[in-house]
């Protein structure tokens, strides 16, 4: 059985002004990760992002190969990227890793296509290093889930 592993997502209760955009300052915990982000408010609220958080992971537990954590959303056609951090199921375990979804312009998809669109975990980047990732065991993502409390 693996050993529960630390993982935790957070967003500040009151919203903050960051380079002049109204949001929530967020903290992503996994192991030895810790890592700071800012969520916006101009298309999701706080509790948007923490059901989002909360169905990929139900989901992910229940059988889908990956979850796919958006952090920052922004509409499409004002953002050049979406910072994500992905959840793959490998085994018994499951694994955390940041990736930012750069947009092409010319094909603008909608949230329901982003989310959709499948995730294939590769091991090692275009330069051919390991990619960074961080192991999560299923007690780990179900006890965040429990303190979500939504």
């Amino acid at each position: 059985m693996s050993k529960n592993r630390k993982f935790n997502i957070s967003l500040s209760p009151h919203k903050t002004i960051y380079l002049d955009e109204p949001g929530w300052c967020g903290r992503i915990s996994c192991n030895e990760l810790e890592e700071s982000f800012f969520s916006p408010s101009g298309c999701w609220s706080r509790l948007d992002y923490l059901v989002h958080w909360k169905t990929q992971l139900e989901n992910l537990l229940a059988g889908q190969s990956f979850a796919k954590l958006i952090i920052s959303w922004r509409d499409f056609k004002d953002s050049n990227f979406i910072p994500t951090w992905i959840v793959f199921k490998v085994e018994q375990e499951f694994v955390l890793r940041n990736k930012y979804f750069f947009l092409d312009h010319e094909r603008t998809p909608t949230f329901e296509d982003f989310m959709k669109e499948k995730e294939v975990r590769e091991i090692f980047n275009d330069d051919g290093l390991l990619i960074s990732e961080w192991k999560l065991s299923k007690e780990a993502i179900e006890n965040f889930i429990r303190t979500l409390g939504i």
